[in-house]
């Protein structure tokens, strides 16, 4: 297992601050990537979990 420094960890809480799941069109190539090839059947449970993992970090 490999430990994210705490840079790591503010630029992706950044980005999953930033990116925006409506209005740009690029969420649902992204969601259909993590459903098919990763097997995650929530999508956005699964960013609103690592989010949380990151926040307590």
């Amino acid at each position: 297992m490999q430990t994210l420094t705490q840079k790591q960890v503010m630029a992706l809480l950044a980005f999953l601050e930033a990116f925006d799941l409506t209005t740009t069109g690029a969420w649902a190539g992204i969601e259909s990537c993590m459903r098919d090839d990763f097997g995650i059947d929530d999508p956005e449970a699964a960013l609103a979990e690592a989010r949380d993992a990151l926040t307590a970090l």
